[in-house]
């Protein structure tokens, strides 16, 4: 996402990124987009046997992990210690 992001920015090549799409910003949208790749909806069952099967994080963990730790998205949602999403810059896991 932090590469994503980056490379988004950059393709604007100095462009303001302010226009807005039905009530969005750009990287509204770029984060918007983001969950939708990931929306699923699982019968509790089913989200059972993927836990235990599947190696990797169900579609709701996928869709909000990496957002949890990027500022960029802090920053376009302007999220708050009272927000769900909020974590601690302290405890943001930062790779690149």
């Amino acid at each position: 996402m932090t590469l994503a992001f980056h490379a988004l920015k950059e393709a604007l090549d100095g462009r303001p990124a302010s226009d807005l799409i039905d009530g969005y910003s750009l990287g509204e949208r770029f984060f918007i987009a983001w969950a939708q790749l990931w929306m699923s909806k699982e019968r509790p069952e089913v989200l059972q046997l993927m836990i235990s099967s599947d190696p990797h994080p169900p579609s709701a963990f996928r869709a909000t992990g990496p957002l949890a730790n990027l500022d960029a998205f802090f920053a376009t949602f302007t999220i708050q210690p009272s927000d769900a999403m909020w974590r601690n810059k302290e405890d943001r896991v930062e790779i690149w």
